[in-house]
């Protein structure tokens, strides 16, 4: 079967016999929603490689970015969240006990403002 130029919806052709089509590639032109699509609700498979904050392929995509911030820095803080402490540590996030309280040994500020003992 040949076909040159097809307009309709397609209901002159339910007759196909799939045993006349073979595999390969079909110089067509495409018009309507499939030539000017630019979301897909579902995909299966694509091809080539992604770009911007997330790239790599479909079987290898990596999270390059998160809002202008790499990877590793995304992950190196959420390592120093995690690790927050309300002793007294050096170079830790503080982070406040059950009471809202936290050790600390020495602070330095240049004003102050409420009460205080000491």
């Amino acid at each position: 079967m040949t076909a040159t130029n097809f307009i309709g919806n397609g209901s002159g052709l339910t007759a196909l016999n799939p045993t006349n089509l073979s595999a390969g590639t079909a110089a067509i032109s495409i018009s309507g929603n499939a030539a000017t699509a630019t979301t897909a609700t579902t995909a299966n498979n694509f091809s080539g490689p992604l770009l911007g904050d997330v790239t790599g392929t479909q079987d290898a995509t990596v999270v390059s970015f998160v809002n202008g911030q790499t990877a590793a820095h995304v992950a190196s803080g959420a390592v120093a969240a995690n690790a927050a402490t309300d002793a007294n540590t050096a170079n830790a996030i503080v982070k406040r006990d059950a009471s809202g309280n936290f050790s600390g040994s020495t602070i330095t500020a240049t004003s102050f403002n409420g009460n205080a003992l000491g």
